[in-house]
This record gives structure tokens, sequence and C-alpha cells, in this order.
């Protein structure tokens, strides 16, 4: 009890003579000591706090950055793949008007019809699926025709609601034609590998040349005569035998093809 009562006083003691010390003033150099280290600690947590405040406003700003370039890159692909299917409408609605200009001049009795499937890969078929079958009139020979009435194959294999087209390019369809304005020039029309397509068996003496247009001679069923299949690119001949044959360039690309129509007997 004593001793905490002297170290009391003791306390008390030191405070007062420091006190005195302070008035007298020869604590001013220690003071000052103090004082600048307390500013200088000061100066030092202040600028530590600004740097740590400027990484976090940084880091914040990049998280919103990130997240605005986010948002951002969403709303562009948004807008590429609505420009995209624009323009696929666009498309088909040119096609359509096409189509329908084709037959309303001809009393042809047809079904539009879309491309759900190609195979394009296989060099001896080439053919396409649409989407149009038994229910709809479709028989087995039908012309398959592209814009402007242009022919593009025919139906090989009819199914309920679905029909198997093979395009002029495969080895398995073949299609009596002949020379627009020459009837007496007939031949057919048979596919080369997937690659091209040649009107096969033209008389000899018959005189065709490039860039003549070559139509269906309506000598098939289903198929009537004068729609265009495509353009001579080459006349091949052999003098030494009896018939002749031209490459045919299609007049459309089969590739891009996305709806056709089909005449229906």
């Amino acid at each position: 009890m004593f001793y905490q009562k002297k170290k009391k006083y003791f306390i008390i003691i030191i405070f007062a003579l420091l006190i005195l010390l302070h008035y007298l003033g020869a604590l001013k150099p220690l003071e000052a000591i103090i004082s600048q280290t307390f500013d200088y600690g000061e100066k030092y947590v202040y600028k530590i706090g600004n740097k740590i405040k400027n990484v976090a406003n940084k880091k914040r700003k990049i998280s919103e950055l990130k997240k605005e370039n986010y948002q951002l890159s969403q709303a562009i692909n948004k807008l590429i793949i609505e420009n995209s299917k624009l323009k696929k409408v666009q498309r088909e609605n040119i096609l359509l008007r096409k189509q329908l200009k084709f037959y309303q001049k001809r009393n042809y009795k047809y079904k539009l019809a879309n491309i759900i499937a190609k195979n394009l890969i296989n060099e001896n078929l080439n053919y396409f699926v649409i989407d149009r079958g038994e229910e709809d009139g479709v028989k087995n020979g039908c012309p398959v025709l592209a814009e402007d009435g242009i022919v593009i194959g025919k139906v090989a294999k009819v199914e309920k609601k679905l029909s198997k087209v093979f395009l002029l390019s495969s080895d398995y369809c073949k299609l009596a034609a002949t020379i627009q304005g020459n009837n007496n020039t007939s031949g057919l029309i048979e596919g080369e590998l997937g690659l091209s397509i040649k009107m096969n068996y033209i008389p000899q003496d018959a005189k065709i040349s490039q860039d003549q247009i070559v139509v269906t001679s309506g000598l098939e069923k289903y198929i009537p005569a004068g729609l265009v299949i495509g353009k001579i690119s080459k006349v091949e001949a052999n003098p030494s035998e009896l018939f002749k044959q031209a490459i045919v360039k299609p007049l459309v690309d089969f590739n891009k093809l996305t709806i056709v129509s089909v005449i229906i007997p």
C-alpha cells in the first residue's frame, strides 16, 4: 500500500516537473523532435493511405471497365446476330419474290420448300433434303427449281413430309434437255462426279456453240418443256464419234440455295 502511494506521488512529481520544464522552455528541443516525428509519421500514413485509396480506385475502375466492356461485347454480338437474321430474311424475301414472279407467268402448280439438309461432300450423291413430301403432292421425278425458274435437280425419294432432291451435278440425276430455240437438238443432262454438268448424246451434226442456253425438252413425265437448266461453257466434239457433248454451267450457286420450289403434277 505504501509502495503504491509512493509510486503515485512519484508520477505526480514527474508530471509536475515536465509541466514546469515545458513552461520554462527546457523541453522545446525534445518537443520539436517529437513533433517532427509525429508529423512525418502522419504524412507517411496519409501518403500510404492515398496509395491504397488510389489502388482501390484503379481496381474498381478496371472492374467497372471490364463490366462495361462485357456488356458492350454482348450488345455487339446481339446486334450482329439480329443483323444476320435480318439479312437472311431479306434474302429469303428476294428469293420468294423471284419464285412467285416466275410462277405468275406460268400455269404451274407448285410448292415452295425450305432446304433443311445438304450433302455436297459426297462426289457422286450431291443432294438436298426439302421440307415437302407426299402430303404436299410431291412425287418422284418432279423438277426442283431455284429463283427465276432455273432447274437445279429432280426429286429422287419422297416421304410423308420430306423429299430428297438429287442435284444436276449428281451422278444419279439425268434430265432430258435441248438447246433453247432449237428443239431439234436434244441431249441428256448428266452429272459428273458432283463437279460438273454435261449434256451428252448431242447429234454430231447439231450446230451448238458456247453461251447457248440449255432448257428442259419436255420429254419426261412431270417436267414441262422450256425450264432453264444452264449455259453451255464448252463444246467437246470428236468427228469419229456419233455424238458430241457440252459442258453446262449452272446459273445459280447450289451452295447458297435456301429456298426452292417443286412443280407438282
